[in-house]
């Protein structure tokens, strides 16, 4: 067996389908037919890259390899669609786990053993205790997950919970798709998104990286690949999900020279524990068909472009002005917005030096830090030059704390797609994976609608009938505040200052929640 194992945790009706677009394709990838037979095309590649794939795999009494991976929802309809699809075969019939009732969209349903019953939430400890005993040593956990559903935050919590009582110091990391800024299938996903927020990051079930996506970014990329007659499904924004989630856990599952254990990611790419959301970019998205392979310069300037980045914001751009007071009703409009105020805006901060009053383009946002993950036929000098070129044209801004700029790493098996997905193979490909303070810009969102709503009195039931309390709700709003003007101090600081850096490396003050 593998030296690292690697669990993946899906819950919700989102981390269900997510995950059955990711463990498609880990199959394909490592050769493993959806019954659990592993083909190996090569038998002088044994000993190489094809032993890792045990990272995620292992094998069962009757020779079949089944993925190290837990499905939970709270009803059934979706979990029999992944029995009867594609994955049914491949995944353990103990690792599919449902209850009889949904959620209705409220995490505290599935948070509090009330509502889904204290036997399954019981039943799921088990599992996931069982689970843990198949690998011989556990790397981390990845959860998959919307953070704005109800049984996806809910059990993925519980699950986050139990995973740091039998081991304090597991690595967690999550794959969440989070709000988008301008269409919702859920009205009550900003009460979701700051539950889950507060559980995860301001208390002591502390995850310690999230990948955030969001459905709008998501179709937009489904857009640049097919055109805007196409019609994007949230199966195809899940492939799109199970690509970068491919790249970057390539160097996990086969030879790479970066991250190699889930340890690795956070070293490299959270520098301080509170900074620890971050977002995916993946190119090439569209290749030009008179072209047989895509250069590697064009691949890492495309994947720093906004049509690249799987969330909804754009790391070149202005950051908005974060206003003071809670009551102030204003709000700029958001930086991927481009509007003719905008750009008036820019040409001011331009000829006056970069000061300018009263205006909400004040400054620009920074790296806190990135991963590149290049897969294919790469050369190490090319993707030199091509990072040379970056900095030549992009002009990425690092905060002046972190003295690193990118991490590099290139596994040579290229992103491989089964026959019926949308998109191809591609040869040579890009996933970055970024930390950046325009992430500041989500929160900023979320904080106003919260706002908003409260002084609406909308949607009480989420407290009366969900049983999350109102403390907890509240409480969750003042870290994420405070987590906000974290990342405005990472934009202003311009010198490397020691009472700075210990003041973003104070933790907020813990919340109760039991």
């Amino acid at each position: 067996m593998s030296q690292r194992s690697v669990l993946s945790i899906h819950t919700g009706q989102c981390g269900v389908q997510m995950g059955k677009s990711v463990w498609e394709l880990y199959a394909l990838e490592h050769d493993i037919s959806y019954d659990g037979t592993r083909y190996v095309p090569d038998p002088d590649m044994l000993g190489t890259n094809y032993d890792n794939f045990q990272t995620f795999f292992y094998e069962t009494a009757n020779g079949s390899y089944v993925p190290k991976a837990l499905f939970i929802d709270s009803e059934p309809t979706v979990m029999d669609a992944l029995r009867q699809g594609t994955v049914g075969e491949l995944i353990h019939e103990d690792w599919m786990l449902n209850n009889n009732q949904d959620c209705r969209n409220v995490m505290g349903l599935a948070w509090y053993p009330t509502f889904c019953g204290e036997q399954f939430h019981d039943l799921v400890r088990s599992q996931t205790r069982r689970l843990r005993e198949v690998c011989d040593s556990l790397s981390g956990c990845i959860y998959f997950h919307s953070s704005s559903g109800g049984t996806g935050p809910g059990f993925g919590c519980r699950v986050l919970q139990s995973m740091r009582e039998s081991d304090p110091k597991s690595v967690n990391y999550a794959v969440c798709n989070s709000i988008s800024p301008t269409i919702s299938g859920n009205p009550l996903e900003t009460y979701n998104n700051i539950a889950y927020l507060g559980l995860t990051r301001f208390d002591n079930l502390n995850m310690n990286m999230h990948v955030l996506y969001d459905n709008e970014a998501l179709y937009r990329q489904c857009y640049k690949i097919y055109g805007s007659q196409f019609k994007p499904s949230y199966e195809n924004c899940n492939q799109l999900v199970a690509m970068s989630t491919s790249s970057w856990t390539a160097s996990l599952r086969f030879d790479g020279q970066l991250n190699v254990d889930l340890n690795e990611f956070e070293t490299n790419l959270v520098p301080i524990p509170t900074l620890n959301l971050m977002f995916t970019s993946l190119a090439p998205l569209a290749m030009d068909e008179d072209k047989e392979i895509i250069s590697t310069k064009e691949i890492t300037l495309c994947a720093f472009t906004p049509e690249a980045h799987q969330c909804s914001v754009d790391c070149f751009a202005y950051a908005n002005k974060w206003p003071e007071e809670e009551e102030e009703d204003v709000w700029p409009a958001a930086p991927w917005m481009e509007n003719d105020e905008a750009e008036d805006n820019r040409k001011k901060v331009e000829d006056q030096g970069g000061k300018v009053k009263d205006t909400q383009w004040c400054i620009s946002h920074k790296f806190l830090s990135s991963c590149f993950m290049y897969r294919g036929d790469l050369m190490p000098a090319s993707v030199n030059r091509a990072m040379q070129k970056l900095n030549e044209k992009r002009r990425p801004e690092f905060v002046a704390w972190v003295p690193s700029g990118f991490k590099v790493g290139i596994n040579s098996p290229p992103l491989r797609t089964p026959e019926d997905w949308f998109m191809s193979d591609i040869s040579r490909s890009l996933t970055c994976i970024v930390n950046n303070t325009v992430i500041s810009e989500k929160l900023k969102y979320i904080v106003r609608n919260y706002r908003l709503t409260e002084q609406l009195q909308a949607y009480k039931l989420f407290t009366e009938i969900g049983g999350m309390e109102q403390s907890l709700l509240d409480s969750s709003r003042t870290g994420i505040c405070n987590a906000i003007d974290q990342y405005n101090t990472c934009m202003s600081v311009k010198t490397e200052i020691d009472e700075v850096k210990a003041k973003l490396e104070g933790r907020p003050e813990e919340i109760g929640v039991y």
